[in-house]
């Protein structure tokens, strides 16, 4: 089951430059009942969109849980410059 419903329009961030990077977006879960499947937190999902070599695919996908949303957003900040210094992209917020 997916977490986070990713959509770029809706995500909380984006790092990389007009054609590389990398989408984040966080959401918040209740958990699935009787403790089964994933637990109760903020899940991040991070999306790699590369218009030089034309692709798009989830880089992480439900990524948590997070105690609080800001350590979410902080993870998906941090993989999203993490891969454009791996794969040599510009950096801008």
């Amino acid at each position: 089951m997916t977490i986070v419903q990713f959509d770029p329009d809706t995500a909380d961030g984006y790092i990389g430059d007009e054609a590389d990077g990398c989408y984040y977006k966080v959401q918040w879960s209740d958990g699935e009942p009787g403790g089964g499947g994933h637990a109760k937190g903020y899940y991040c999902t991070i999306v790699v969109d590369c218009d030089t070599a034309g692709f798009v695919e989830d880089l992480e996908n439900d990524a948590g849980p997070f105690d609080t949303k800001e350590q979410a957003l902080n993870y998906g900040r941090n993989s999203a410059i993490d891969w454009c210094i791996n794969n040599r992209v510009d950096i801008k917020e």
